[in-house]
């Protein structure tokens, strides 16, 4: 079952990718309908994994909650404007918050004794935001706290995500496939942020494959835990 969910998921992934290239790179507009029937798929896909492949508890509804604000981004994103633009941002941010709220409530022991080894993690992360992202982001005064929150909320989730399971090593399977997920996602959202603020255009196919590439690693590897 999980491997049929993974192939769907994936074909769906490669096939919204090829789409936003074409639509993008080559100018293709009559297949920005695909688009629409293509991507909201993806979270739907992953709730539907998520669901049949843990034994839910409580807890688990965080990770649900999750894809379902995700979902609710990628819609409002299908939409041209500033406004749809703020409205999919918004939701992604819940997204980080409820993957956030996870890893903490998930983790038994709390983060004491966490191996300094861990807190390497948080390097790649605050590296490429300071060394690439802010460099080229150009917005007024009044993008200063919004864009301020949206980065601390994105950063704190990966640096949590390598935070989890204390007890288990660094390299770990689950903590590997989560933290580079996260990576993942935070690399995607990045890429918005400097079409919206930057003026770099023509990345959607960068975006939508390492937004969906993060978002499985991290339902997978939470799966794995």
């Amino acid at each position: 079952m999980e491997f049929l969910f993974s192939f769907g998921f994936f074909v769906v992934l490669g096939l919204i990718t090829v789409v936003e290239f074409f639509v993008v790179r080559l100018g293709y507009e009559r297949f920005v309908f695909l688009r629409w029937l293509l991507k909201p798929f993806l979270m739907v896909f992953l709730v539907v994994f998520w669901v049949f492949w843990v034994d839910l508890v409580f807890i688990d509804l965080l990770v649900v909650l999750a894809l379902v604000f995700a979902l609710f981004g990628d819609v409002f994103l299908l939409f041209s404007g500033r406004d749809f633009l703020l409205y999919g941002l918004s939701m992604f941010l819940v997204t980080h918050l409820m993957y956030i709220l996870f890893f903490v409530f998930s983790c038994d022991v709390g983060f004491l004794g966490v191996s300094p080894l861990r807190y390497l993690l948080f390097v790649p992360p605050v590296v490429f935001f300071v060394g690439f992202v802010f460099p080229r982001i150009r917005g007024g005064v009044e993008d200063v706290f919004p864009v301020g929150l949206y980065v601390f909320v994105i950063l704190s989730m990966v640096c949590v995500a390598g935070l989890r399971l204390p007890g288990e090593s660094v390299f770990s399977l689950s903590v590997l496939l989560v933290y580079v997920g996260g990576f993942l996602f935070v690399f995607s959202d990045s890429l918005i942020g400097l079409e919206r603020f930057g003026g770099v255009w023509g990345l959607e196919p960068v975006v939508i494959f390492s937004y969906g590439l993060g978002q499985f690693l991290i339902v997978f590897g939470l799966g794995l835990a």
